[in-house]
């Protein structure tokens, strides 16, 4: 590693003068690199490392162009609801009576994600926990659904949807009570929605639900509910 730097300046006194060498010892405040080109600067007095010099013009220049990338993005408005690319994030809450035994009834409550695939067109994932009242031995279940939302009449600040698609379950105990404790749980409504506010939106729906097996135990009872369900939603 060097510790000093000698430079040789070539001093032209006029055409007629003879050429002086004069020796200028520089000491650097940092350690020198054999494997990075140094030029002298007269105006600052120092060494300059021009590889250095240049990565440091590079990485201010990526700085900066990634700051201009980030405040055009931030400038741009957000997507409207019901346009594609459009994505919301809710939480919901239902509750179902069996359409054969008012006895059995059932609660659910979760969170949701939905992702505009097309215009006015959402695919929605819910993460739920259910509770089910029910002849015999009352039960708990996580339960996971996957829906299609279509919003057929949509207004500035409201719409009328419809909705359809299946779920599992796992209970803590058979569901219906003669049952099994694994089950699918296909569903099918709709609602209306309407803004809350500028970012919340509220939804209030009706369902079909069914619980069963789809015969892959011995016995598939089954059981058919209609549930009524609220949900807020925010964009993300």
């Amino acid at each position: 590693m060097l510790h000093a730097f000698i430079v040789t300046i070539a001093l032209a006194a006029s055409p007629a003068a003879a050429t002086h060498a004069a020796a200028i010892e520089v000491h650097p405040a940092a350690p020198l690199s054999p494997s990075v080109e140094y030029r002298f600067d007269p105006g600052e007095g120092e060494l300059v490392a021009l590889a250095g010099y240049s990565e440091s013009i590079a990485i201010n220049a990526h700085a900066k162009h990634a700051a201009v990338k980030h405040v055009a993005a931030a400038s741009q408005p957000p997507l409207p609801f019901g346009e594609a690319g459009h994505r919301r994030w809710s939480v919901q809450a239902s509750y179902g009576v069996d359409l054969k035994r008012s006895r059995n009834q059932q609660t659910i409550a979760g969170v949701g994600l939905s992702f505009f695939v097309i215009d006015t067109v959402s695919l929605d994932f819910e993460f739920n926990g259910m509770y089910v009242d029910q002849r015999g031995d009352n039960a708990w279940a996580p339960n996971f659904a996957m829906l299609l939302r279509w919003h057929a009449l949509m207004e500035d600040n409201w719409s009328l949807y419809l909705e359809g698609g299946a779920g599992l379950m796992y209970a803590t105990n058979k569901v219906p009570f003669n049952g099994s404790k694994f089950n699918f749980t296909p569903q099918a409504g709709g609602g209306i929605s309407f803004n809350i506010n500028d970012q919340a939106r509220l939804f209030l729906g009706a369902r079909w639900h069914h619980i069963s097996n789809a015969n892959t135990q011995s016995r598939n009872p089954g059981r058919d509910s209609v549930i009524g369900y609220l949900a807020v939603s925010f964009p993300f």
